[in-house]
């Protein structure tokens, strides 16, 4: 959980494992991890119980390409489309896809004020980047290592659930600031409903409107040629669920406040993006801040010290 400082843990080991490039490279310039400009779809893990089946590939950001629910056949999440640029620093409509993990920030910002070295790139040092990843039984461990920080995510699959475990540590010599934000984009269609419990009120971080939770014209989803899209935030007040999906199965993503304190809501109906051929997601965003990128006061991380926190997946 958030606060708790110690050693990244023990050295990930395992029966199978897909290890590329280690080196993290969280700045404009990519360079230093970019050995050509596209990349294929070929260097993938896949996790399974008898009830769901999530595959990652390891050279792209351990992004996560596939979460199948073997009971309906329904794959959640938007589907990538590969083979991809590696030279992409925009994280545009051709390459929203998938989960990604975002960190230290979703926008890009100028990191020196926060503690980094320069210009951190849109949607963070993670995303598109090579992992080191090992599967062993149940159990998938990615990790990506930086001057600054090592961060891991541990996804542990029984059953219909996930049980996820974050850390990050900072292995550098100075504190720095961090924007987290779980960054798993549905791939939702007319029908589904949006179910928040836990919270009420979202901010539209365009309008700074606040809205009372369902607004039915983004609750109940829409399709592509409706033209909407909105991203709001909320303030968690305790234990909070979201559910998306129909009678035919439901996706349902929980967190505490002691880990996350705030979530994201991603709606796009055919909204996004403007002037290029409309996309349909939805991404539920379990985030330390009610932000698109760092700002002052957000989470800090001394040298050597350690931040944690979990999440929870059920497929129903």
């Amino acid at each position: 959980m958030f606060g708790h400082r110690g050693p990244l843990g023990a050295a990930l080991l395992g029966s199978c494992s897909a290890v590329a490039s280690p080196a993290v490279n969280m700045l404009i310039s990519r360079s230093a991890i970019t050995p050509g400009p596209i990349q294929s779809m070929t260097n993938q893990l896949t996790l399974a119980t008898d009830r769901l089946r999530l595959t990652i590939d390891v050279a792209y950001g351990g992004r996560v390409v596939g979460l199948v629910d073997n009971a309906s056949g329904r794959d959640w999440l938007v589907p990538d489309r590969g083979p991809r640029d590696l030279s992409a620093i925009v994280f545009g409509a051709d390459v929203a896809r998938g989960w990604d993990e975002c960190f230290p920030t979703v926008a890009p910002v100028d990191g020196r004020p926060f503690g980094w070295p320069g210009q951190l790139r849109d949607h963070g040092a993670l995303w598109g980047v090579p992992t080191e990843t090992t599967l062993a039984g149940n159990r998938l461990n990615t990790r990506w290592s930086a001057d600054q920080f090592v961060f891991s995510r541990e996804i542990v699959a029984e059953g219909a659930t996930l049980s996820l475990g974050y850390a990050v540590t900072n292995t550098g010599a100075a504190p720095f600031s961090y924007l987290y934000s779980q960054h798993m984009l549905l791939a939702t269609r007319p029908g589904d409903t949006i179910a928040l419990e836990g919270i009420k009120t979202l901010t539209d971080i365009d309008t700074g409107k606040d809205e009372m939770w369902p607004v039915p014209a983004l609750a109940d989803v829409q399709g592509i040629e409706s033209g909407i899209a909105s991203k709001l935030y909320g303030a968690v007040a305790g234990d909070i669920s979201a559910r998306i999906g129909d009678a035919a199965g439901t996706i349902n993503i929980a967190w505490h406040r002691d880990d996350m304190p705030s979530v994201g809501l991603w709606i796009d109906y055919g909204g996004w993006p403007v002037g290029g051929p409309p996309v349909h997601q939805v991404a539920i965003e379990p985030t330390t801040a009610q932000a698109h990128g760092l700002t002052p006061g957000q989470r800090s991380l001394a040298s050597g010290e350690t931040h944690r926190w979990s999440i929870s997946i059920r497929l129903d």
